[in-house]
């Protein structure tokens, strides 16, 4: 029984770095689109 808990924790604990690795991603994808779009605006005017 214990092996499965440790297991089931260690899951968690992927699962838990995957969101925040993909919140990471996320994030830096909308602030890459923003310094893009901000970029083409002041080269279009």
């Amino acid at each position: 029984m214990k092996l499965i808990n440790i297991h089931r924790k260690h899951i968690n604990v992927e699962l838990e770095l995957n969101l925040r690795d993909w919140k990471d991603a996320i994030l830096w994808g909308l602030l890459a689109v923003i310094v893009i779009v901000t970029i083409y605006w002041v080269v279009k005017l």
